[in-house]
């Protein structure tokens, strides 16, 4: 992950300060985790889909004041770090097809696993 998101996921409690590798389904869990415990800071009260985090460490990860529901997933793809080619494979495959096409797929247990890690199977 880029430096100033996980600072952020750090910020939350039970958070582990160590780890540095996050499956995709686990930092979905956490996203949401910090923007429910400052939902009344973050949250549009005229639109509950529109976050505002110009104030917010948030905001500053992710280099937007506000941004919408449905443009999660675009600015996570912005935090994220493939440490190898391995990964970057993964993370092509998990982005273009669904799960059940994954478990059907001929391909090296390490990728397939690496899938599963990345939340897709």
């Amino acid at each position: 992950l880029q430096p100033s998101f996980l600072v952020v996921l750090r910020t939350l409690e039970g958070a582990d300060p160590t780890q540095t590798v996050f499956s995709y389904k686990h930092i979905l869990q956490l996203l949401s985790q910090y923007i429910c415990s400052r939902r009344a800071t973050i949250m549009d009260p005229r639109n509950i889909k529109l976050a505002l985090v110009d104030n917010d460490p948030l905001g500053v990860a992710f280099k937007v004041s506000a941004f919408h529901r449905c443009q999660v997933r675009h600015l996570l793809d912005q935090q994220l770090i493939c440490l190898s080619l391995t990964q970057l494979t993964a993370w092509n495959i998990v982005r273009c097809i669904s799960s059940k096409e994954i478990q059907i797929m001929n391909m090296p247990r390490e990728l397939k696993e690496m899938l599963v890690l990345m939340g897709a199977a």
